[in-house]
């Protein structure tokens, strides 16, 4: 049975909150229906007719000094009938990164696990929700940006703004917990979602402190399917250290069959 699926992991939220549904993207009045920030964010999450997903990257990392460095990965989720969803990540290239695998299953129950394998361990390793803030290979990304699951958070609609020429609601999520708040560094994420596709087009991110240390933007959106639209460019920007990430996305296939037995904890450690 398909299921409204719309997560994508997770880089999601370059990725994770990518998607969207609607017709063309221009300025419009936010409608009347009264929603929550919580069920804005849930929207931003589900999509009728897409239970699996797949595509390849391109990250590419520009430091302070506007030095970059390349990297290949695919990217592939499934949502199960349970409510269980995962989300893979495999580095293809160069040679230094390839083979290193990160597998993070949501569970309904809240018991989820984010795993790493690195080719040079020979094992994969199950992270700690400390590492959760952490930046994720390198990148302006943290491995919480690529397994972010929304009952971690509290959700505020604030009102509305006028961004790049469209009206958006903009959601502030606070972590449910003062321990996450210290796990991640983070006291605030702020989306600014288009309501015709339910899309973050921009999300901020505030420290402990309250100061705003990163900004993603996702740009370039293509109908992949019939009311299904995906960002072919997602940017990160890190206020702190000036750098940046950006990923760029092709061979996106929708609903190419994938089981359970594609994100298994073996499959994690097989290099393609």
């Amino acid at each position: 049975m398909l299921l409204k699926f719309r997560t994508f992991v997770v880089f999601v939220a370059a990725v994770i909150l990518a998607f969207g549904s609607g017709a063309s993207l221009h300025s419009s009045t936010v409608g009347a229906q009264e929603l929550s920030g919580r069920e804005i964010m849930d929207r931003t999450r589900s999509l009728d007719l897409v239970q699996d997903m797949s595509m390849d990257l391109e990250m590419t990392i520009t430091n302070h000094r506007g030095q970059q460095r390349v990297r290949a990965l695919t990217m592939s989720s499934l949502r199960m009938e349970d409510g269980t969803e995962y989300s893979l990540i495999r580095f293809t290239a160069p040679a230094d990164v390839r083979g290193t695998g990160f597998l993070s299953i949501q569970d309904p129950g809240g018991n989820d696990e984010n795993w790493i394998y690195l080719p040079a361990l020979g094992r994969e390793r199950r992270m700690a929700s400390d590492e959760r803030g952490g930046s994720f290979m390198g990148s302006d990304f943290t491995v919480e940006d690529i397994s972010l699951n929304l009952d971690d958070y509290v959700f505020h609609l604030e009102g509305t703004e006028t961004l790049s020429g469209v009206e958006v609601y903009v959601v502030s999520g606070v972590p449910a917990t003062k321990q996450m708040v210290k796990d991640l560094g983070v006291s605030k994420r702020v989306y600014y979602v288009c309501p015709e596709r339910f899309i973050a087009l921009q999300t901020e991110t505030f420290d402990e402190a309250g100061t705003l240390i990163r900004v993603m933007t996702t740009n370039d959106f293509v109908e992949v399917i019939d009311d299904l639209w995906i960002p072919k460019l997602s940017e990160m920007r890190n206020l702190e250290s000036n750098s940046s990430t950006q990923l760029a996305y092709d061979n996106i296939a929708v609903n190419p069959g994938l089981t359970a037995d594609d994100f298994s904890r073996r499959q994690l450690s097989r290099v393609r």
